[in-house]
């Protein structure tokens, strides 16, 4: 019974893994987020923690996040805060 349990939460990845395929090149990883906003990996996997970044899912814990997503304003400025509202 344990290995069937595995076996198909195996395949339930899979099967989600293949419906998400085709969307997978309209998303980039928090690593390629990083690069392209110049802030750390770990910066990026907060926003999306905190619902900053619209469009991002975690799907066994990895971020993924729309290539049209814009870099959340950054709250510690008053210039910033302004923009938001």
């Amino acid at each position: 019974m344990f290995i069937n349990l595995i076996l198909f939460a195996q395949t339930d990845i899979i099967y989600s893994i293949c419906i998400w395929r085709s969307k997978m090149f309209e998303y980039m990883t928090a690593q390629e987020a990083a690069n392209k906003w110049n802030i750390s990996v770990r910066r990026v996997q907060r926003l999306c923690k905190e619902n900053r970044i619209d469009g991002a899912m975690n799907i066994n814990r990895v971020w993924f996040i729309p290539k049209t997503a814009k870099k959340p304003a950054d709250g510690r400025y008053k210039i910033n805060k302004e923009q938001k509202e």
